[in-house]
């Protein structure tokens, strides 16, 4: 998803947003985890999948800076 990756490429955290995680149609009835069961019937392995965080959760601070520089910031 390219949220998730935009999110990664700023703090480096693998994350993945419910909302979004929901369109991909393996996770698990009420949406609080991924699906063992859709998961295992599409022969995919559940390490691959990020966890998962809720709708407006912050991620981690920014671990790049968005402009050129010699300093990066501090992944956190």
């Amino acid at each position: 998803m390219v949220p998730d990756l935009l999110g990664y490429l700023l703090t480096g955290q693998r994350r993945t947003e419910r909302t979004n995680a929901s369109s991909t149609g393996m996770l698990a009835v009420g949406g609080q985890g991924w699906s063992e069961e859709l998961l295992t019937a599409a022969g995919v392995d559940p390490d691959l999948l990020a966890p998962l965080i809720s709708p407006a959760s912050a991620w981690a601070r920014c671990c790049r800076s968005s402009r050129p520089s010699s300093e990066s910031a501090r992944c956190g």
